[in-house]
């Protein structure tokens, strides 16, 4: 079956691509009808999504380049309509901020690829000429934020609380300062780091390097890049978690388990980390 399908994909002419949403019909085929009743899923055509971003948009404040969020983003057709509109209405906006114009969330995991491959194409000519990395910004998250699959509960905004994380039957704390906006980059580049050491500690077992010295130098090489501060008071807190964070996943890794925890950490904290960034909501 997947080589048929390859075969198929090299005989088509991707220069071509419709205007209509490409996905919403398929996912509506592909989900059971019980898990579209039960997420509230159903198909938005692409005349009614064009119209829900002019919308949003007309709403902004003259000359503002949109930053707008999809809280339940389905197959991606509002995002591509954002997209549209957004390069329609600002034709020289560079692509550093055309690709932030429209952000998605969802629950189900076949709506976060479809929607992201949506969005992928809806861009097709800017990211063949571009010159940076481009991360897609959908996410599968709650977007609510009121549980993730590894926290039962999340801090208030403003509070001192840690975050519980469930990593296979044992926790892990983290400040609660560590998912705010201001530190979604230092949030992705800690998670990354954790993970290349559970890759490490897979191919040689040595979770003793996981130690608070290395962690500390790393937290601080990475507040200097990011030219971001860390209160003294909440730093030690940081320190002790980002290591108990590497030493699980080293532990899960060492027993074949390493799986998908960077990829659930990214994500289901990404509403935490986007929060407040947004100025349209459609």
């Amino acid at each position: 079956i997947a080589r048929d399908m390859q075969r198929d994909l090299y005989a088509y002419d991707f220069k071509r691509i419709f205007e209509e949403d490409l996905f919403g019909r398929l996912m509506s085929q592909l989900s059971r009808r019980s898990d579209r009743k039960l997420l509230g899923q159903e198909w938005t055509p692409q005349w009614l999504a064009a119209q829900l971003a002019e919308k949003c948009l007309s709403r902004l404040p003259k000359g503002e380049p949109p930053r707008v969020i999809d809280m339940c983003c389905g197959s991606g057709s509002i995002l591509a309509e954002v997209l549209k509109a957004t390069r329609r209405n600002f034709p020289n906006l560079p692509f550093s901020e055309l690709r932030q114009a429209a952000t998605g969330f969802d629950i189900d995991p076949l709506a976060v690829l479809l929607s992201k491959i949506t969005w992928v194409v809806t861009l097709a000519a800017d990211l063949r000429i571009a010159t940076e990395q481009v991360i897609v910004p959908v996410y599968h998250a709650d977007s609510l934020f009121s549980v993730t699959p590894i926290s039962k509960t999340l801090p208030l905004p403003g509070s001192n609380n840690d975050i519980v994380i469930d990593l296979d039957g044992k926790q892990v704390h983290l400040p609660a300062e560590m998912i705010t906006p201001r530190m979604t980059q230092f949030f992705d580049d800690i998670v990354d780091w954790c993970y290349d050491e559970a890759r490490d500690a897979q191919r040689s077992p040595q979770r003793n390097q996981i130690n608070i010295e290395r962690v500390s130098i790393l937290i601080d090489s990475i507040k200097a890049k990011l030219n971001i501060e860390i209160d003294p008071a909440i730093r030690s807190r940081v320190i002790e978690g980002v290591q108990s964070l590497a030493f699980r996943m080293a532990e899960l890794a060492i027993a074949n388990r390493n799986g998908i925890w960077a990829f659930i950490l990214r994500n289901a904290y990404r509403p935490g980390l986007l929060a407040g960034q947004f100025n349209g909501l459609v």
